[in-house]
């Protein structure tokens, strides 16, 4: 009987250990490039030489680094002397790929009317919305955003400055 027990086991093991081993997953051959790939097949490293870098003067190489500092941490010593100011955004989005952040920032244009910021910092592209200088604005604002679907946006604090056509 015992015999009998282990062949019979012993034979169910073979079946299913083989036959997992063979099934394969169905794959389309016809499938669509993805999007976010096109911009790597067209990459062509040796045309870099040719093109201009991308390396802007800084708007403080004139002022000393105190003179920077405090810019940056919010002393102003004049209305002339304001640039960067902290500012509220809400962010919906973020990706590696620019295109998928421009396409979701073009879709984001018919449903708000408030400004909209790709902004890159590496590795990633973060699409943003506003500018609030109260963080309250801020949250009720990203309330309006998740009830239009966009579930994990948050609020987020940079330095900048705001666009000038913005409707807080």
């Amino acid at each position: 009987m015992k015999k009998f027990f282990f062949t019979i086991s012993l034979l169910v093991f073979f079946i299913v250990f083989f036959n997992c081993g063979v099934i394969r997953p169905k794959v389309k051959k016809d499938l669509e490039k993805d999007p976010r790939t096109q911009a790597e097949e067209s990459f062509d490293p040796w045309s870099l030489d040719k093109d201009e870098p991308i390396i802007t003067k800084s708007l403080f190489s004139e002022k000393s680094k105190k003179d920077s500092l405090d810019v940056f941490r919010g002393v102003v010593k004049d209305e002339s002397e304001k640039i960067f100011k902290t500012l509220y955004r809400v962010q919906v989005f973020a990706t590696k790929f620019p295109q998928e952040a421009y396409q979701i920032a073009d879709s984001l244009k018919e449903k708000f009317k408030k400004n909209i910021y790709v902004e890159y910092e590496s590795p990633y592209y973060k699409v943003r919305l506003g500018d609030f200088e109260k963080e309250d604005d801020a949250q009720k604002f990203l309330r309006v955003v998740r009830s239009k679907g966009y579930f994990e946006s948050w609020v987020v604090k940079v330095k900048g400055r705001a666009k000038d056509n913005d409707k807080n």
